[in-house]
């Protein structure tokens, strides 16, 4: 009995599987997709009227409740009333993260948004289904985020209470503070990879809703409601300060 053995396919078949596994891969996107979008629109429609749902499953991801760490970031999550997802489930390539806020203390914006598009000359998805090569090739890295401005009200600016420092040559963080959750909007860049985190959450909105997430307290002051998802969302009296908190729950992966 050989120790071990040994095969090697040829390029051509190689090639062929490899394509194939790709087209296999986009089309399982498709179609998750597609369910993913339809079962958001329920959830969205059902949820409307229940008081800091989109708060608590938030920032019960760890990544997020880390990027939202402040007393200050967790009390405009309070506001948050909606989280729509623009995607075609034919081309889910590009996508769209609009927050909805009710009238609050910090702006007059009643959405804040984020797009990842195509870069510039990449062509659509074909419309009879058709997978082409620069799809097979495509990667998430590829998308180019969007940027907004945020009006925020007289001495309410977090981004300029929260400031974090940029690496001009490759956008990196320095000295590890992230500052205010809102440079998220407001930077053409995503160098956490939120929007990914974001869609990951959307596909599982009450999975994340019904997390206790290790890291927070589970202190629900708003409402006191059996069968809730809870989160600390922090005190209006509490320091204004960023609360780094290790999370020892991690999640991941989007496409």
């Amino acid at each position: 009995m050989p120790d071990k053995y040994e095969a090697e396919l040829p390029d051509e078949v190689h090639e062929l599987l490899a394509a194939a596994d790709k087209d296999r891969e986009i089309r399982l996107t498709r179609a998750a997709t597609a369910e993913n979008l339809k079962f958001l629109e329920l959830v969205r429609s059902k949820v409307k009227d229940v008081p800091l749902f989109w708060a608590v499953t938030l920032l019960s991801h760890p990544e997020l409740g880390q990027a939202a760490s402040s007393t200050s970031d967790k009390e405009v999550f309070k506001y948050l009333t909606d989280v729509e997802l623009v995607q075609d489930a034919h081309d889910p390539r590009e996508y769209e993260i609009v927050f909805h806020f009710k009238e609050n203390p910090y702006f007059t914006n009643t959405e804040l948004r984020k797009k990842y598009s195509l870069p510039n000359g990449t062509k659509p998805a074909p419309a009879d289904g058709t997978i082409t090569d620069e799809m097979r090739a495509f990667e998430a890295i590829d998308l180019e985020p969007s940027s907004m401005t945020i009006e925020w009200k007289a001495d309410n600016d977090l981004i300029a209470k929260h400031p974090r420092k940029l690496n001009s040559e490759d956008d990196e963080i320095i000295d590890g503070d992230i500052g205010s959750f809102f440079h998220f909007f407001t930077e053409k860049s995503d160098i956490m990879s939120l929007g990914g985190t974001i869609i990951d959450v959307l596909a599982e909105p009450l999975e994340f809703f019904a997390n206790d997430p290790s890291g927070f307290d589970s202190d629900f002051d708003e409402e006191d409601e059996e069968d809730e998802g809870s989160i600390d969302l922090g005190d209006d009296d509490d320091e204004d300060e960023p609360q780094r908190k290790k999370q020892k729950k991690e999640r991941c992966c989007h496409p």
